[in-house]
């Protein structure tokens, strides 16, 4: 009996002749070790050979059933997925048997395996499969698929190096040049840098250098500028004037994008070719140093310019590369006075000679205008070329040479008084007489003569009429007699965009402070054109609203002109240069910037307020002394956060791009305080419905990258807003986009961003603190000079894709610090004792339990919860001149002072607060929020987790005319002390 117990497995093996029992101990051994693949790919080529075709394919095939039943779990499919790979880039392309290999794998999804070892060994396994002339192929189609929506990293890594190079392939893997993976996106440009660069389209080519040569990454920027451009210039025989020409794009949408990627690859090859090579390629004469006219081109003034800037230091190698300049100012005013077929004519040609001018103008900088005939010679030439009828100029070009003025005249009031003679010089010229053919022979006509004779009586008695005035001494009407006998000015848009231009470029400069009298009078000459004139109506913004930032008050005055242009959303244009208008004026002047000043506003304001107060009401104030959204609808500017909030959901993204730029920066700068627009934001983000606007995603990222370390107040911001997050997301209908978030990626990325060190935060907020006053003086204006931070601060988006980016860092589980204080420390006690909060847990409790002593505190005996316990915050901090801020309501959105003062907070407060607010003279009234403590009560995990964050109550500040109180010392509760002590209790 046992012997034929044996013999029944024997016959279960030997079901299937044709399994050959070689072949699947070559498979049995290679899932253990991939040492010895090498030497089983040899074996396996042997039975190849020897065996039946038929034989073979269903032998390999059983073993590979037989292997893949392991499960996934297993770690020997991926041992054997690789020696299959190995394999197969062993035999020929001719074999039949690739196709057999490659209908193994899809039948058995390895592709799509749920794991990525598996995965990126199938697209290894599949390379010599591929058919890249076959349009309909589905190997490319899968590799296509997974390089752009594989989330392993190592999947789409393998595909874009195992994928045929080929120009089909090519826009696919340019998407990678973005990647969230460093080593992804050095991959991709190294199959870019594989490809002969005369294959990819121009475009194609300015997208690779305009992203590898902005790379953050040092290993995939060194790959660039190692293997891709050195390939390139080999490519031209090292012309570096021909590799130029291989990223030019005459189009005036895309110039600017070539001549920046133009100006970052010069960059990167002055640092890495010698001297003597870049002076190889300038095409300039010897005895001159002028590039000849038929060899001017954009490339060359490209080349000349920059090699010029990286040669500033460098004097003697500079003389060899730039003339004099009273010869360059000789060349340019050539090609100024030169003349040029119009735009419509040949645009071709009108671009270069824009192009080659502003090149020509930039490099003026690198001369040191310390000779007088050459600083003489360059005043003459960019007045002559700013007042001269030479044909249009670009606003580039303009630019350009009004900021070559600085050379000449570094003063800035000088300077002002030639820019405005210049537009005055400008506005007034008559304009060009045309050449008309001879007129026919004068016809009398009564009709002619009586109109001669009407304007003729009419102009003497204006003239009369103008002295007789004088001879009454009422020159006033004198005035207006004497404007009827002038012509009336006739100027045509051109000129006065151009005007416009010179003037805007003028006021962009640091060095000015106010308006001087001159551009005073400047502004009153053009102003009618100005608010008229609809062909100049961008540049009449943009020339308001630096006005306007100069002084508020014109600001305040010409609000109206911003506002009547924004009711139009359908000239694209003109609505985006009022929204970077208001936001600017947002940002140097504060939210308050078209508040008026009523004092009917201010007494409705109080009434409203103190009927609130009688009914037990949210106080105006929170706790860091800024007020509240109901209370900044009562006011000017509520209305114009409203409406950019509401042009925000505008389907436009454009405008949606310039008002969260604007909202990010006011609230980095402190200009605005609002959880409500931090959940605006946050829902923002997360919609799928911005999945295309990677500048938007991208800008977002950023701000909320920096806002909680870099701003005071930011984590109880983040927390308000946690609640209102939420609540949009779990009532969105099914029809919003809104519907398709993960709630649960939202509130890990919420609990990231309230992860912060609070001694990184104690120090930030030391760092900025510049501003504050100790002696409780009232600030009547919100600057940004005033502010410790630079707006620039927030980085410009790169060109890459957010959506990545997103993903990985919702996805990532936060640890939560549960051995962090209870209460989080007042701002005057992170700047002052930084150490205290270094402390261990059992050093803060005994101190606490010593200043509780001294100040005999009785908070213990008062039977209330340490967490429903009231804190009293006395502050110490400038506020905004403008209604008082215990008028007005209070609900979510704040508008504060960007320099915030320094807080002090004691638990001794609490006890006495009452009596405080009837013995001291002027305190204003405190306000207890328990809205979220109700909250807090319904589970013990959530009151523990809210002895880490800041009690809402708040004493405010004592009214102006008042004498301020005595910051009272902080004394830190720790969550673990009170415990202890209740315990005690």
């Amino acid at each position: 009996m046992p012997p034929t117990e044996l013999d029944a497995p024997v016959a279960v093996r030997q079901q299937n002749p044709r399994n050959n029992p070689i072949m699947f101990q070559i498979f049995q051994n290679v899932q253990y070790n991939v040492v010895q693949h090498k030497k089983y790919v040899k074996e396996m080529k042997k039975l190849y050979r020897k065996l039946d075709q038929d034989a073979f394919r269903e032998s390999f095939k059983n073993a590979l059933h037989y292997l893949f039943t392991f499960g996934d779990t297993s770690a020997n499919v991926d041992r054997v997925v690789e020696f299959v790979s190995t394999f197969c880039t062993k035999l020929d392309d001719e074999e039949e048997f690739l196709m057999f290999i490659i209908e193994i794998i899809f039948d058995l999804e390895r592709l799509q395996d749920t794991r990525s070892a598996v995965r990126c060994r199938a697209a290894l396994a599949l390379q010599r499969l591929q058919n890249p002339m076959e349009p309909d192929d589905e190997v490319t189609r899968a590799y296509r698929f997974h390089m752009s929506c594989d989330p392993n990293s190592s999947v789409r890594r393998a595909i874009i190096m195992s994928i045929a190079k080929c120009s089909r392939n090519v826009p696919f893997v340019l998407e990678r040049l973005c990647d969230v993976d460093e080593a992804v996106r050095r991959a991709a440009f190294l199959y870019i840098s594989a490809i002969s660069v005369t294959q990819l389209k121009v475009r194609q080519r300015v997208l690779t250098l305009k992203v590898g040569l902005t790379e953050r990454s040092p290993r995939v920027r060194r790959a660039v500028e190692e293997i891709l451009i050195p390939g390139w210039l080999s490519s031209f025989k090292g012309n570096i004037i021909d590799l130029l020409k291989a990223i030019r794009l005459d189009n005036a949408q895309d110039t600017k994008d070539s001549q920046y990627v133009a100006g970052k690859l010069l960059e990167s090859l002055f640092e890495r070719l010698e001297i003597s090579e870049l002076l190889k390629w300038l095409p300039t004469e010897m005895s001159h140093r002028l590039i000849p006219a038929e060899m001017l081109n954009k490339e060359t003034a490209w080349y000349w310019r920059h090699l010029a800037e990286h040669l500033q230091n460098d004097e003697e190698t500079l003389e060899t590369v730039l003339p004099d300049l009273v010869k360059l100012t000789g060349y340019i005013r050539a090609i100024v006075e030169s003349p040029c077929p119009s735009e419509t004519e040949n645009p071709i040609m009108f671009n270069t000679r824009q192009s080659v001018l502003h090149e020509l103008a930039c490099m003026l900088r690198v001369y040191d205008a310390s000779d007088p005939a050459g600083r003489s010679a360059l005043k003459d030439l960019i007045i002559d070329t700013l007042t001269g009828d030479y044909g249009p100029l670009d606003s580039d070009v303009i630019r350009a040479f009004v900021s070559a003025l600085e050379m000449v005249v570094p003063d800035v009031t000088p300077r002002i008084e030639i820019i405005c003679g210049t537009v005055s010089a400008l506005a007034t010229r008559e304009p060009a007489e045309v050449e008309l053919p001879l007129p026919p022979p004068p016809v009398d006509s009564t009709e002619i003569k009586m109109q001669r004779a009407r304007l003729r009586v009419s102009l003497n008695v204006a003239i009369e009429a103008q002295e007789e005035a004088v001879r009454d001494e009422n020159y006033a009407l004198a005035a207006e007699c004497k404007a009827k006998t002038i012509k009336e000015k006739q100027c045509d848009a051109e000129t006065l965009n151009k005007c416009l231009i010179i003037l805007n470029c003028a006021l962009d400069t640091p060095q000015l402070k106010t308006i001087t009298p001159t551009l005073q009078l400047t502004f009153n000459e053009l102003e009618v054109e100005i608010f008229q004139n609809p062909d100049i109506r961008n540049n009449a913004l943009e020339t308001v609203a630096l006005f306007g930032m100069l002084d508020k008050e014109f600001a305040k005055d010409h609000k109206a002109f911003f506002f009547a242009n924004l009711v139009d959303l359908t000239l694209e244009s003109t609505a985006c240069t009022v929204l970077k208008c208001i936001v600017d004026l947002f940002c140097v002047h504060g939210a308050r910037v078209f508040e008026e000043d009523n004092d009917a506003v201010r007494d409705a304001s109080k009434i409203d307020t103190s009927r609130k107060r009688n009914t037990n009401s949210i106080d105006v104030v929170e706790a860091d002394g800024t007020i509240s959204e109901s209370a900044l609808s009562l006011s000017a500017h509520s209305t114009v956060i409203e409406l950019l909030l509401k042009i925000m959901d505008d389907p436009c993204p454009p405008y949606r791009l310039i008002i969260v730029e604007g909202l990010c920066r006011l609230i980095y700068l402190g200009h605005l305080v609002s959880p409500a627009i931090l959940s605006r934001l946050l829902l923002l983000w997360f919609n799928p419905a911005t999945v295309e606007e990677d500048v938007l995603r991208q800008t977002i990222g950023i701000f909320f990258q920096t806002f909680p370390t870099s701003v005071d107040g930011a984590q109880e911001q983040i927390q308000k807003a946690t609640l209102p997050t939420l609540r949009a997301l779990a009532n969105a209908p099914s029809s919003s986009p809104l519907a398709e978030i993960d709630q649960e990626a939202v509130v890990r990325f919420i609990v990231s961003l309230t992860r912060v060190n609070h001694e990184e935060r104690a120090s930030i907020s030391k760092a900025s603190s510049i501003g504050v006053t100790t002696e409780g003086t009232i600030q009547a204006e919100d600057t940004i000079t005033h502010i410790g931070r630079n707006t620039s601060s927030l980085p410009q988006p790169l060109a890459r894709s957010t959506h990545v980016v997103i993903n990985e860092t919702v996805q990532e589980e936060p640890e939560i610090d549960e051995t962090s204080p209870s209460d989080i420390l007042s701002r005057e006690s992170e700047e002052t004792r930084p150490s205290e909060i270094r402390k261990t847990l059992q050093e803060e409790s005994d101190t606490e339990t010593a200043n509780k002593k001294a100040s005999g505190s009785t908070s213990d005996s008062s039977g209330v919860s340490p967490v429903k316990k009231a804190r009293v915050i006395k502050e110490n901090k400038k506020i905004i001149e403008s209604p008082p801020l215990d008028d007005l309501d209070v609900t979510n959105v704040t508008v504060r002072k960007s320099t915030r003062g320094t807080v002090s907070a004691s638990d001794t407060d609490s006890s006495g607060s009452k009596k405080g607010k009837n013995t001291k003279k002027g305190t204003k009234k405190a306000i207890y929020f328990f809205q979220e403590q109700e909250l807090l009560n319904d589970s013990s995990e959530l009151v523990d987790s809210k002895n880490v964050s800041k009690p809402n109550v708040t004493i405010d500040e004592t009214p102006d005319a008042s004498e301020e109180s005595e910051p009272e010392e902080v004394v830190p509760v720790k969550g673990k002390g009170k415990r202890k002590e209740k315990k005690k209790n």
